[in-house]
């Protein structure tokens, strides 16, 4: 089979045209006299196009009598005006026909054949697709492995750049991105999921049913197109992975799920501001939070609950922020933790609250500050944690977590700054440099 071309990726384009096919040239080689003879090769003559600048790798999009179709192009003769590709065509004339471009609709009724069981991407590794502008969908897209249940199997959803996340706005009030069962190690990435619809209350980021994700550079919700959830796991996951994005302004959860045995979760660099609860979780198998920022969150219970329902084994924070959070940093049941090199300021209720007995913890080189119910509850600080006088950051309630230099706070931090990992430049806590 040919590789399919543009890195294997299916470009789309708010001013795109569903009669390309999206790799290709990115001005697309149109007509709508191709001829199918039952054969691999489509006849395009009809059209006197210049096919000079297509290439083997690009794609083939052709709307015949019995509906639409794909197939990767093998080789084209500009001579004779004939495109072979790696799958036979019926028998017809008159075909609408389409090679590279920008394709426009994201709705999965719209292209089904993209997403759901055909061949040209969901069953082969690396394919995608790749958004060029801000788009909207009006239904949740599907996303299938076919039943491929093995990990050498992965496809992408991707903005093109990673400097202005394209938005992924959902119209309706549902899912935006749907990974089905046994979708293996699918990367979501450099995109803005939202929701415009009206009605909010069931608007979800990314579902992810009993697969592997890895998500990064993707701000979930806005401040007026909110979502209720930003990713939801319904069953038992295997391995999640999310870094360097934003959770904001989420109505219900910003991760909300269980992750059960072989599961392991990392969030790395990942922000949760201004949502009602930051992540929600009844059972954790593996859960690694690594230099995270839960600011602001309004629950009145918690910004992190670990609901684990007798099912978690192993939980760890490490550089994590939380301020100004409404009720309880965290809040734990059942479990083995550990948290190190965190900052507990501002929040509303407690900085760790042990909620039930019999839990395992690790915790010290921790720093507080003004948590209303108090610092911990059923626990005892770590030998090395410490607590400040004032607040250290420089303007946290507008994002801006430098360290200050004031006396009894930021200065203390910079001070002990060895105890935080990352800290070579002491003005900035702990990765924000």
């Amino acid at each position: 089979m040919t590789a399919l071309g543009n890195n294997g990726l299916v470009r789309f384009k708010s001013d795109g045209n569903d009669n390309h096919s999206g790799v290709g040239p990115t001005t697309a080689v149109t007509g709508t006299n191709g001829e199918g003879d039952g054969t691999t090769t489509f006849d395009v003559s009809g059209d006197s196009p210049d096919l000079s600048g297509l290439a083997a790798g690009d794609l083939l999009h052709v709307q015949s009598t019995t509906g639409i179709k794909w197939s990767i192009i093998a080789s084209v003769d500009n001579v004779a005006k004939t495109i072979t590709t790696d799958d036979a065509w019926g028998t017809g004339t008159g075909w609408t026909w389409g090679v590279g471009g920008y394709l426009l609709s994201l709705d999965a009724n719209s292209i089904p054949e993209i997403w759901n069981f055909n061949p040209i991407l969901p069953e082969n590794s690396g394919y995608g697709i790749e958004l060029h502008s801000d788009m909207t969908t009006g239904a949740e897209i599907d996303w299938y492995l076919s039943g491929e249940n093995t990990s050498a199997n992965y496809s992408r959803i991707v903005g093109a750049s990673h400097l202005s996340n394209p938005k992924l706005t959902g119209t309706h009030n549902g899912k935006i991105i749907d990974l089905q069962s046994n979708v293996h190690a699918v990367l979501i990435k450099n995109l803005k999921l939202e929701c415009s619809n009206a009605t909010k209350t069931s608007a979800i980021g990314v579902e992810v049913n009993n697969g592997s994700v890895r998500i990064d550079n993707v701000v979930f919700g806005d401040a007026t197109n909110t979502l209720a959830k930003g990713i939801h796991f319904p069953i038992a996951n295997e391995r999640v992975h999310v870094s360097n994005s934003c959770f904001v302004a989420i109505t219900d959860k910003g991760v909300d799920g269980r992750f059960l045995n072989p599961a392991t979760v990392k969030f790395i660099r990942t922000l949760f501001v201004d949502n009602n609860i930051a992540i929600e979780t009844d059972s954790i198998e593996h859960g690694y939070f690594f230099n995270c920022i839960f600011a602001r969150n309004t629950n009145s219970n918690y910004a992190v609950f670990l609901d684990n329902s007798g099912s978690t084994r192993y939980c760890e924070f490490v550089g994590c922020i939380f301020y100004d959070n409404t009720g309880d940093g965290i809040r734990a049941d059942q479990g083995s933790y550990l948290i190190e090199h965190c900052m507990f300021i501002d929040n509303g209720k407690y900085g760790i609250n042990n909620h039930l007995s019999g839990n395992r913890w690790l915790q010290d080189w921790n720093v507080f500050y003004n948590n209303t119910s108090g610092d911990v509850n059923n626990l005892t600080k770590g030998d090395n944690s410490y607590s400040l006088t004032g607040d250290p950051f420089d303007d946290g309630a507008n994002d801006d977590f430098n360290i200050n230099n004031t006396a009894g706070a930021g200065a203390t931090v910079r001070s002990k700054s060895l105890s935080f990992p990352h800290a070579a430049n002491t003005t900035l806590y702990p990765w924000w440099d």
